[in-house]
């Protein structure tokens, strides 16, 4: 479905190829007025040329894309992009060695005089916290430096549309999350409506108000990161996000068995064959107290690992021909490797899909 009325940037039927591979395959979204949406997908799947096709770096095949009401590429027409009123910071920022900081920012700047352009430019520069360095050349600053000039050099022109291609994959974790979060407070500020590329979905779960997720060229789904994670519309989807459990069986009386009793299969046809996906959190892990509530299973911890916010649990269901699950519990979970322990499933987090003739050679339980 297409957003209109207030989309700044819109795809319509879109498709894309290089020789004989299609990377874009009629993929239509919009990209509302003061948004950032996030294109999120494994490598390959198309964000990244859709990203260039919008910028006016590729020149359009087939379908239409408008910029601010204007249609910028359909057969027969591609505006330029110096004339989409779009900024783009690429992967590797693309500074020019030749100038400073200064220069850098106020390059793309234009219908100002000399003076006009260097307030300008001096204002972004001080907005992404690199007034000092105004005068540096790229080569002496450091990653996370020249992001914020890359940055402040799209946003100079007061663009309608900021483009993103994957710009923190070079910085290292640390560095990552912190700049991350100064350029979404910069975006945020300006209120410029933001289109960024990722393969990360913990990234664009943080800074997306909405997210496109791709699959092989085509929008597997749109929406919050709330309804991706919590609603997947697919398999892909699911597992896109978080590891995950998996089950095969067969639909009976509009449900399906698994190690912690029976999920809802509503929708799917009686006897179909079909895999349930459980995320490791949905699992509820508590003390051994007797027999297994009903609905739990009993099984054996076979290893303990402590992550920053939590705790994640490898699990032998031992009376379930060895099932194997993982579970995530919040914060730390005072557990040894042979503890008995009894596990529960939150069904609001397990998901049942049809299983194709793929799912059931590739995916095995």
């Amino acid at each position: 479905m297409i957003d209109s009325g207030s989309d700044v940037l819109r795809f319509e039927g879109v498709s894309h190829a290089f020789g004989a591979e299609r990377v874009l395959d009629d993929v239509s979204f919009g990209a509302r007025s003061g948004e950032l949406l996030c294109l999120l997908g494994p490598s390959g799947c198309g964000k990244t040329t859709a990203l260039r096709l919008a910028a006016g770096l590729e020149e359009l095949q087939t379908g239409r894309i408008v910029v601010d009401g204007l249609a910028v590429a359909r057969p027969g027409v591609q505006v330029a992009p110096e004339k989409r009123n779009v900024g783009m910071v690429f992967q590797d920022y693309a500074l020019f060695p030749h100038l400073d900081v200064l220069g850098n920012v106020a390059f793309g700047i234009r219908d100002r005089d000399t003076e006009a352009r260097r307030k300008r430019a001096f204002e972004v520069i001080e907005q992404v916290g690199m007034r000092r360095f105004a005068d540096a050349y790229p080569h002496t600053l450091s990653g996370g430096q020249q992001q914020r000039v890359a940055l402040a050099r799209a946003l100079a022109p007061k663009p309608r549309l900021l483009l993103l291609d994957e710009p923190f994959s070079g910085l290292d974790a640390r560095l990552r999350a912190q700049i991350r979060d100064e350029t979404l407070n910069v975006v945020r500020e300006t209120g410029t409506s933001t289109v960024i590329v990722t393969h990360d979905p913990e990234e664009a779960m943080y800074m997306a108000d909405r997210i496109a997720l791709m699959n092989a060229g085509r929008i597997e789904q749109i929406g919050s990161p709330v309804e991706l994670y919590t609603k997947p519309v697919s398999a892909f989807a699911a597992m896109f996000f978080s590891s995950i459990n998996r089950f095969v069986g067969r639909v009976v009386d509009r449900q399906v068995s698994t190690p912690f009793g029976r999920v809802a299969a509503s929708g799917l046809a009686e006897g179909q064959h079909v895999e349930v996906l459980i995320r490791p959190e949905a699992l509820h892990v508590t003390r051994t107290a007797g027999s297994p509530a009903v609905g739990a299973a009993r099984a054996e911890v076979l290893s303990v690992r402590t992550l920053r916010r939590a705790t994640l649990l490898h699990l032998c269901c031992g009376d379930i021909d060895g099932t194997h699950v993982h579970a995530r519990v919040p914060g730390r979970y005072d557990a040894a490797v042979g503890d008995q322990v009894d596990v529960a499933v939150d069904r609001s987090l397990a998901y049942v899909f049809p299983l194709d003739a793929a799912s059931a050679t590739s995916r095995k339980p």
